[in-house]
């Protein structure tokens, strides 16, 4: 009916009226135009376009959208028309329409013709155009009904915001700026962030995708390397792996769930290096804020000339180690730790024993060499002198040259493969002496 209608009124309609309109369209398209009746008035629109096969849409407000246009508040149209396929044209006749402002949306609902067609309005009445727009529909992920994000856009030339949780659509003016949050903050160690662009100028309809990522803010200090010496991590943020260089103190949002990777091992050459035993897979199911400890050890060789394992003393870890060792080994020690040795090691026989001189050494760089001496006891009995008049024992300990006296018996700690000499011959009051003929020499092994 709407058809015949417009048919048999063309002429009519033709001479009455006062505004032409031709422009081009596209799907998802709407124009929007404005008319004003001062007075009660009989009002004709016509519309028509090239191929009947596009679907077009005309839709009648009886209010000023631009002005009375709110997020919160549904508006829809009062009347229209649409062709749906059939037609390639839409006529609204009104008699007697109210005074007010009128706003009309002409909307492309599928041009499957060409990208473009080029649509006509006739109308009996002045039209001011107000804006061209565009449907943009975003799909939210990550976000919750407790932390939604503000979306910001411009509908006939105002801007509005709204919030978003799943899903938003809605008409944006041709050629604005159309934003959403970037980042959605819980708490100052607690977001929603998305890495993707979220301010977008709109010139076609758009469907856009954004993605929110729940992170947590993690820092990380550490404590025992210097600050000339770089520690590089991984971390995934944003939905990726990243890694970075630091010293001392590093901080970045971490996705939730994810983890922070930090090295065990600084090597800094074969035989240096820093370590720890802290834990360097560090979860993000919460905000992180940990203080790794290294700790600066060196790989030093280690020797002794004892014929067995020796106790020993040193710091691993801070910890300070008790172990027995063999002759000709490595071990990784606390850089500037104390490494020791006993001053004595008593053998199984009594009468045999290893004494040091030194017996701490401080860790570094070098090697280090224990070098024990082998000491014997022998035991020296004296008879047929008096006590007034000894014998002489000569002796070396620890290689220095020692004298002492006996007359009866004398027994004390000498080097392993040193002579032991006795005085031959004593002399008493003048004229007086004592001698032996026994060894009074030995080697002793």
């Amino acid at each position: 009916l709407l058809l015949c209608f417009s048919l048999l009124n063309l002429p009519e309609q033709a001479s009455a009226q006062l505004s032409t309109v031709q422009r081009d369209i596209t799907t998802f398209q709407t124009d929007w135009y404005g008319v004003e009746f001062t007075q009660t008035t009989n009002w004709t629109l016509f519309l028509t376009h090239y191929y009947p096969a596009d679907d077009i849409a005309v839709l009648l407000y009886d209010q000023n959208l631009s002005d009375t246009y709110n997020p919160e508040e549904e508006f829809n149209a009062v009347a229209g028309g649409r062709n749906f396929f059939f037609s390639n044209s839409i006529l609204l006749d009104y008699v007697s329409v109210p005074p007010g402002y009128y706003t009309i949306a002409v909307m492309a609902f599928a041009i499957v013709t060409e990208d473009t067609t080029l649509y006509n309005i006739e109308s009996n009445h002045e039209l001011d155009f107000i804006s061209t727009t565009y449907f943009v529909d975003i799909s939210v992920e990550g976000l919750n009904s407790v932390y939604p994000a503000n979306v910001t856009w411009d509908f006939l030339g105002k801007t509005h915001t709204d919030e978003v949780v799943n899903n938003w659509f809605m008409w944006v003016d041709d050629s604005s700026t159309l934003n959403l949050d970037k980042t959605i903050m819980i708490d100052s160690v607690e977001r929603l962030h998305s890495i993707e662009d979220v301010k977008f100028t709109i010139v076609e309809s758009e469907e856009l995708e954004i993605y929110y990522f729940h992170q947590y803010l993690s820092t990380i200090r550490t404590s025992g390397i210097p600050n000339n010496i770089p520690l590089e991590l991984s971390f995934a943020s944003g939905g990726e792996i990243h890694t970075a260089s630091f010293n001392n103190f590093w901080s970045d949002w971490i996705d939730e769930s994810r983890s922070v990777v930090l090295p065990r091992i600084i090597e800094i050459s074969n035989n240096e290096r820093f370590i720890t035993t802290d834990e360097v897979i560090i979860q993000t199911n919460q905000p992180v804020d940990v203080l790794m400890d290294y700790q600066h050890q060196r790989l030093v060789s280690i020797s002794h000339n004892v014929d067995r394992s020796i106790p020993v003393t040193y710091s691993s870890f801070g910890d300070e180690i008790h172990d027995l060792i063999d002759n000709d080994l490595t071990l990784w020690l606390d850089d500037d730790s104390d490494f020791i040795v006993p001053s004595i090691i008593q053998s199984i026989e009594d009468d045999q024993r290893f004494v040091i001189n030194t017996n701490s050494w401080s860790v570094d760089s070098n090697p280090i060499i224990i070098e024990y001496s082998h000491q014997i006891k022998p035991t020296v009995i004296v008879r047929g002198l008096l006590e007034n008049y000894p014998t002489t024992i000569e002796y070396q300990i620890q290689g220095l040259q020692k004298i002492a006296s006996s007359s009866s018996v004398w027994s004390e700690w000498v080097d392993s493969g040193s002579s032991l000499q006795i005085a031959n011959e004593v002399y008493g009051k003048p004229g007086e002496k004592w001698l032996t003929y026994d060894s009074t020499t030995e080697l002793l092994n």
